[in-house]
């Protein structure tokens, strides 16, 4: 394990060293692009990205409702965001004061056509 504390130290992810836990694509989601369920499913979620010393983060975070999609862009550290979510996912803005949200888009779609394929 890299920490005395193994998995407690990464909320229980597994360990970063075997490529097969996966734990950098949970690391993507929960941690980059900042988005963690505060209900079962996603249906409410908040959104705290943290993308570190990157210009861009983007990604997407599957739920039982569909893909929510983040892009958070980085200039001078203050951070624009775009949210693409199921309309039954509801997304709570909790940003980290190192980076601020300074725009914040939320998109809805609305059918099984307008689905995001990525």
């Amino acid at each position: 394990w890299e920490t005395p504390r193994g998995e407690r130290d990464f909320d229980g992810a597994g360990s970063l060293c075997h490529a097969w836990s996966s734990v950098s694509v949970y690391f993507n989601g929960a941690y980059e692009l900042g988005v963690r369920p505060l209900e079962p499913g996603f249906r409410t979620f908040r959104i705290s990205p943290y993308p570190g010393n990157r210009h861009l983060v983007s990604g997407t975070v599957p739920t039982p409702y569909g893909r929510i999609c983040v892009q958070a862009t980085t200039v001078v550290g203050e951070v624009e965001l775009h949210i693409v979510t199921p309309p039954e996912c509801v997304p709570e803005l909790c940003p980290y004061p190192e980076f601020p949200v300074v725009r914040c888009s939320v998109t809805k779609y609305s059918a099984s056509t307008d689905r995001p394929n990525r």
